[in-house]
């Protein structure tokens, strides 16, 4: 192989990383209430969170506590993969910024 060529090569090899893909949910009414939680999760801000909760899902305010406990251990999540969506469910895979 010529001295040109390799350096081609590992230029390629050692490129900079693959940038993340950026999922988008979709413009449904699941998928702008996904966003919310996940802006909502994943702020920094616990009595955003609690106000989230109490105005969208009442029932799971008294835990925020154990919720907001994920939060602090993951760092929030990033949405990775979106499994299924309609306009009243959606289902997706997140990992934790953390890990």
């Amino acid at each position: 192989m010529s001295p040109s060529l390799l350096f081609v090569v590992v230029l390629l090899l050692n490129g900079p990383p693959p940038r993340a893909v950026q999922i988008q949910l979709p413009e449904t009414p699941a998928g702008r209430q996904c966003a919310a939680w996940q802006q909502a999760f994943n702020g920094s801000h616990r009595e955003a969170y609690r106000a989230f909760l109490q105005k969208n899902f009442p029932s799971r305010a008294e835990h925020l506590d154990q919720e907001w406990g994920v939060r602090e251990m993951t760092g929030g999540f990033e949405l990775r993969k979106l499994e299924e969506s309609t306009p009243t469910k959606v289902v997706a895979l997140v990992q934790g910024r953390a890990s």
